[in-house]
């Protein structure tokens, strides 16, 4: 992490992300964070615009924005990885292209990290607007990790979340998901 590192990176996973993408932009793009902000966005090999939309706004925009086109779909959390390798902040935040992490909770995440001295910290959604096999996904997988990796059984795993450089560096030596 170099003298001109943001102080936060936003990594983004995209797959097919073209109608919310331009939306997602403009509201992460009114964000204010002392020490500037970058956005990592990770095409998860898209099958819409989303690469178009992606380098157009990459090319016009003020915040400083890496994009990675993965070639072919590797799934989300290979998405994930493959952003953390690219992130430069103190602090990334990863976070879904769908718009359900409401971009201005960036803010929160960041500061409940800074504040509280937590090395991650985890959003907790009061309501999921996923479809039901999605969220039955999530269900299963907070379930099984649970017992894969000792999880705390009251720790919710959200793909919202924020950590510190030294755990993404940590979580980006994995060569799996």
């Amino acid at each position: 992490m170099g003298e001109s590192s943001p102080h936060l990176s936003i990594v983004i996973p995209l797959y097919n992300a073209a109608p919310n993408l331009p939306a997602l932009y403009e509201e992460l793009a009114t964000l204010e964070i002392g020490g500037g902000f970058e956005l990592v966005l990770v095409n998860d090999g898209s099958r819409d615009e989303t690469e178009e939309i992606a380098l157009r706004l990459a090319r016009a925009s003020k915040i400083p924005i890496t994009f990675l086109s993965l070639s072919r779909n590797f799934g989300e959390h290979n998405a994930v990885l493959a952003g953390l390798r690219a992130s430069t902040g103190r602090y990334v935040v990863t976070m879904d292209d769908d718009l359900q992490n409401p971009p201005s909770e960036v803010l929160k995440l960041v500061g409940t990290a800074e504040l509280e001295r937590r090395d991650v910290v985890y959003a907790i959604y009061e309501r999921k607007e996923h479809a039901w096999w999605r969220n039955l996904g999530s269900q299963l997988t907070n379930l099984i990790s649970n017992y894969v990796v000792e999880k705390p059984r009251n720790l919710y795993l959200s793909s919202f979340r924020c950590m510190t450089r030294l755990v993404a560096d940590e979580i980006a030596k994995s060569r799996t998901p």
